[in-house]
């Protein structure tokens, strides 16, 4: 199973999205940047990217940026308090997105739908 990369600079998120992974038993790595979260994704194949639009080094905008100029595949799914999310997202082409604070059910629905075994 490929794992899930969870790119997001708050430790308690990342704590909560790791133990939903594992209550699925999917694999998952860590980035807490954004030049972080690319170098997992350029050496690794994933099954999903839970992408923080506002970190640290490189945004995840900036991460978007560089996914489609080095035409990378990977999908994307954008995390956001920010109210205008739903256009970033439309913007990038990404059918998911999450808005902060979101429920556990969404996030185990998206883990169910792009984990690949």
């Amino acid at each position: 199973m490929r794992p899930v990369l969870i790119a997001d600079d708050d430790p308690m998120l990342v704590d909560a999205l790791a133990g939903l992974c594992r209550l699925r038993d999917t694999p998952y790595l860590v980035a807490l940047n954004g030049h972080d979260a690319l170098e997992i994704i350029r050496s690794n194949e994933l099954s999903v990217v839970f992408l923080d639009i506002h970190m640290p080094v490189l945004d995840g905008l900036g991460v978007m940026r560089t996914i489609r100029a080095e035409r990378l595949h990977v999908s994307v799914v954008l995390m956001s308090s920010d109210p205008d999310l739903v256009e970033h997202a439309g913007a990038w082409g990404l059918p998911s997105y999450l808005s902060k604070p979101f429920s556990i059910i969404e996030v185990l629905a998206l883990i169910d739908r792009f984990s690949v075994a």
